[in-house]
This record gives structure tokens, C-alpha cells and sequence, in this order.
């Protein structure tokens, strides 16, 4: 998943018959603007643990704003907190911020957040930006009161569990995770919050976005052009809350590698990537959808900058 140097991709998708192209929605925004919006350093020892369903692979978590209730999505792939400009009722302050997202620029404002609670974590007294989101939450199908990034929640380790339907904040004390042997293991790297992860491809290293905000990956179109990837005979739209569509072809591969871990025949769109990786000041070459990876646990570390997963 958006201060300055951030990504956050979330990906609608309406499946068709198999002569038809398929339809994807997706916001994937960097903050036009010269500062980093982020947490401060945390010294929390809790454990807290907030709820969540799933939507065409997003990760919804159960939340409040003030009185009112819904749903937000968690996105790895974001460092800011977007509200839906539907619901909120917070004090704009009348600064316009611009975000880039793949097809166009974004117009959001700027509002100071009282309170919001996500399970038995809350978050009073926060900066956030208003936008409208009504057509994700035609997707989720759920009153979606916004969308977080993983950095908002001041968490040093973030552990996704997919059989509870769980996420849970922990502390970088936490450590019952890291003697265990049966976990695949991996670092990563952390950019303003967003977990980039090595992936090797025909025995080649490239580095990708970490994304629970997505439920697609994509690849750059400069690595469709060095032919690492086969094209399907089917296309993909893409739509992004510019309000803008582009069409894509369908590309897979055999096999992918997470360090010891092998995921076999996935699927990506392609996308230019070249204004985000001009905000992140880094190359990316895809962004992996987190729900592409057959994990039961998947823990974030990312004060250590590790990953471990559990399949």
C-alpha cells in the first residue's frame, strides 16, 4: 500500500467467462509532498489483536471511527491513513495533498482524526486524508470506513494469521516466532514502513512490494520487455481511484522463490512504475500480493527487516 516515498495497492476484480476480460480496481498512491508522515518509534510491550474478514483477497479489519463503525484495509503497501470521504466528519484544515497513482493524479485534503479503534488497539489524535472510496466499497461489499497502513499501527512485528482470522501487533520482544524451524524465513527490506522482499525468477533477484492491499500482483513493464515472463492469451483492466483504466495483458510464470519457498504458476498484470519508484527512490520491479502466498501465519518484522511464513 502514502507519505511521500509510499505505495498502496488495492485490486477490484470482477471474473468473467474466459473469453472475456477481467477487471481490476486499483489505488496505488504516492504522496505528492515534501515530508514523511510517519509513527513514532514504539515502546509498547503489549499485544493486541485486531479482527478481520476477507474480501477478494484485501484484508478488512474491523474498526471505528468515533460512534461509527466499519471496516478499514490493512495495506502493508501504505505508510498514511486515507478515510472515506463518505463517513468522516472530522475538521478539514484546507491542505489539499496531491497522490500519484498509477493512471493519474488523486486530489484528497488533509483532517486531524480524533479517535479510531481497531479490536482492542486505538488511535487518538492522528493526521489522515480524506478521499472517496465508494467504489472499493462496492468491491468489499462492507461499509469500508477507510484504508491504513501497516507503519500507522506502530507496530514492530506484525503477525497475520489466516486460519483466526487475526492480526496481531506485537512487540520486537517477541520472540517465540524466531527458534522455529518450520518457518521459511527471508529478509526484507523497509522503506517508510513498506516491506520490499526479495523474489528470485529463473534464478535472478528482484525486488518487490510486500502488499496486503492487493489481491493481484503486478510486474513493471521493464521486466515484461527483458522477457522473463510469458504472455497469456487474455487481458486484465485496471482502474485506479484516478478514475482512469488501462488494459493489460496477462503474464505468468512457472516458479517463484522466497528464499526456501517455491510458488508455482502465478499470474501478474503489468504497470509503469516509474513514478512511484521516482518517489520511493528505489527500483521496484512488482508489487506480490501478500494473499498469493499460501501461508497459514505470515509475521512481519519490521524492525529487524525479516519475514517469516508458515505454510
Amino acid at each position: 500500500m502514502l507519505a511521500n516515498c509510499s505505495i498502496g495497492p488495492i485490486f477490484r476484480y470482477t471474473v468473467f467467462k474466459a473469453s472475456m476480460i477481467k477487471a481490476f480496481y486499483i489505488t496505488f498512491l504516492s504522496m505528492c509532498m515534501g515530508f514523511v508522515l510517519n509513527a513514532k518509534e514504539n515502546v509498547d510491550t503489549a499485544i493486541y489483536t485486531i479482527p478481520f474478514v476477507k474480501a477478494h483477497g484485501l484484508i478488512l479489519l474491523e474498526s471505528q471511527i468515533n460512534e461509527d463503525k466499519g471496516f478499514f484495509i490493512f495495506d502493508t503497501g501504505a505508510d498514511a491513513l486515507l478515510l472515506n470521504s463518505n463517513y468522516n466528519e472530522s475538521k478539514h484544515n484546507n491542505q489539499q495533498v496531491e497522490f500519484q497513482s498509477l493512471t493519474g493524479v488523486v486530489n484528497s485534503s488533509e483532517l486531524d482524526l480524533q479517535n479510531i479503534t481497531l479490536g482492542d488497539y486505538s488511535i487518538n489524535n492522528i493526521e489522515a486524508y480524506s478521499v472517496d472510496l465508494s467504489e472499493i466499497e462496492a468491491l468489499a461489499d462492507r461499509k469500508l470506513l477507510g484504508i491504513i497502513g501497516a507503519s500507522i499501527l506502530n507496530s514492530d512485528v506484525v503477525h497475520i494469521d489466516n486460519r483466526k482470522h487475526i492480526i496481531q501487533l506485537l512487540p520486537r520482544t517477541a520472540k517465540d516466532f524466531l527458534n522455529d524451524r518450520s518457518l521459511v524465513k527471508s529478509e526484507i527490506g523497509v522503506i517508510n514502513g513498506i516491506p520490499i522482499i526479495p523474489i528470485t525468477i529463473k534464478g535472478k533477484p528482484y525486488a518487490f512490494g510486500l502488499d496486503t492491499g492487493s489481491s493481484v500482483s503486478l510486474i513493471s513493464s521493464e521486466l515484461v520487455k527483458a522477457g522473463v515472463f510469458k504472455e497469456k492469451s487474455k487481458e486484465l483492466v485496471l482502474r485506479t481511484a484516478a478514475d482512469n483504466t488501462t488494459i493489460s495483458k496477462v503474464y505468468s510464470v512457472d516458479k517463484v522463490r522466497i528464499a526456501n519457498l517455491s510458488i508455482e504458476a502465478l499470474e501478474f498484470g503489468e504497470s509503469s512504475f516509474k513514478e512511484i519508484n521516482a518517489e520511493l527512490g528505489i527500483h521496484l520491479d512488482g508489487i506480490l500480493s501478500i494473499d498469493q502466498i499460501p501461508a497459514d501465519d505470515i509475521y512481519i518484522d519490521l524492525y529487524n527487516g525479516l519475514i517469516f511464513i508458515n505454510i
